[in-house]
């Protein structure tokens, strides 16, 4: 990892990602880029013009800002770079994420400067999320405490017993060895779905009890492999049940997760689309602090309907 990029626009909500941004550079041994966009107004069409004194003071204002953060945590010896961009935040922060080719991580608050909300994340952070391709890690700032740096005691990594699922693991457990934290090795074994009109008879019902028993015993097996593998201060939570996703819940509740590893594809998530199912379900109702590591390039990720119209006209 050689870049963190790291959006602010002025808030304290916004500010709550700073606390870990010092402890991800630290583990990961990273620079920083710290963001702003401006956005112009948007006026009535016989409104009046912007005043260019107030813009450019408004663009010295947000840059002073920007060094103002940048010193803060140059103090504690990090490598920092700031960059003020002007236009909708979301397309501005995507596309400048995406020219700089060092920038491998982006750390962002779940709302900002117009406020929390009864939504986990803010429409922009959600609208960057799906377009920037990259290794993302979300800070919940209805949660934050106020530290100089951000500790996860508790680290969780939801596995399914994929190799894309488990690159989620190198992070987790460097972050893990990093903070001496306890690391939550986490596997849902599903019921099969069996839809019917009337109830299953006694030999369908067996037939899915031997289904999960064996699934079971497999996940069991995998889970001891990689526990033998990752060393000391790690632990596995093996559970049977529907809704993999809200089992998952639970367990970070059951075990006081601080954070939560995945990779934004499983065994069965869509090879195309920015993230599975299950991540998409820990983006929009996590508690804890999110890391999502992308496991796909981006020129895999498929380009919605919307994204194609728009280049096609910006093409002719």
């Amino acid at each position: 990892m050689t870049k963190i990029a790291v959006p602010l626009d002025g808030s304290p909500l916004a500010e709550c990602v700073l606390p870990h941004v010092l402890t991800l550079a630290r583990v990961f041994e990273a620079g920083v880029k710290l963001i702003q966009v401006i956005e112009q107004p948007r006026l009535a069409c016989r409104g009046p013009g912007i005043d260019p004194l107030d813009w450019q003071l408004c663009k010295a204002q947000s840059r002073r800002y920007l060094e103002d953060q940048a010193e803060r945590l140059e103090h504690e010896g990090l490598t920092t770079e700031v960059v003020l961009l002007e236009g909708d935040p979301a397309q501005e922060i995507v596309g400048h994420v995406r020219e700089d080719e060092q920038i491998t991580l982006i750390v962002m608050s779940s709302h900002g400067q117009n406020g929390l909300s009864g939504w986990n994340i803010s429409s922009v952070v959600q609208k960057i999320l799906v377009r920037v391709s990259i290794t993302a890690f979300i800070v919940r700032a209805f949660q934050t405490a106020e530290q100089d740096h951000a500790s996860y005691p508790r680290i969780l990594v939801a596995l399914d017993g994929s190799q894309r699922a488990e690159i989620a693991l190198p992070f987790a457990q460097r972050l893990a060895a990093a903070q001496s934290a306890d690391l939550v090795l986490a596997h849902i074994v599903p019921r099969p779905e069996m839809p019917r009109r009337t109830p299953l008879s006694a030999n369908e019902v067996q037939l899915s009890e031997q289904l999960v028993d064996r699934n079971r015993d497999e996940a069991r097996q995998y889970l001891e492999v990689l526990q033998a593998r990752a060393g000391e201060h790690v632990v596995t939570r093996l559970v049977v049940g529907d809704q993999v996703a809200e089992r998952l819940h639970e367990i970070v509740r059951e075990e006081e997760i601080a954070l939560v590893v995945l990779s934004a594809h499983g065994y069965s998530g869509p090879r195309r689309r920015p993230f599975g199912s299950i991540a998409q379900d820990f983006i929009e109702f996590g508690e804890t602090a999110l890391l999502l590591v992308q496991d796909l390039p981006r020129e895999a990720l498929l380009q919605s309907p919307a994204e194609l119209a728009v280049h096609q006209q910006q093409g002719h």
